[in-house]
């Protein structure tokens, strides 16, 4: 079975989608805005619209596909 066969896979599709949205709108609201760049333990860096979004994400996913893991 291919991944587009998977009973999951429409769910998990209208979800990316909704999730591209959610970042669009986050990125817009940052967008030329002054952002502080810090950097995480791995040395990435990492900005108040990356958290932001993430958080987003995390929970759009959790309500989604609870009993799917999030690796971020």
């Amino acid at each position: 079975m291919s991944f587009t066969e998977h009973p999951d896979f429409p769910r998990a599709l209208a979800l990316a989608e909704q999730l591209a949205d959610v970042a669009r709108r986050i990125v817009r609201e940052h967008f030329r805005a002054p952002l502080a760049v810090e950097h995480k333990s791995d040395d990435t860096p990492v900005t108040i619209a990356d958290r932001d979004i993430e958080s987003h994400m995390r929970r759009m996913i959790r309500a989604a596909f609870p009993a799917h893991a999030i690796r971020g």
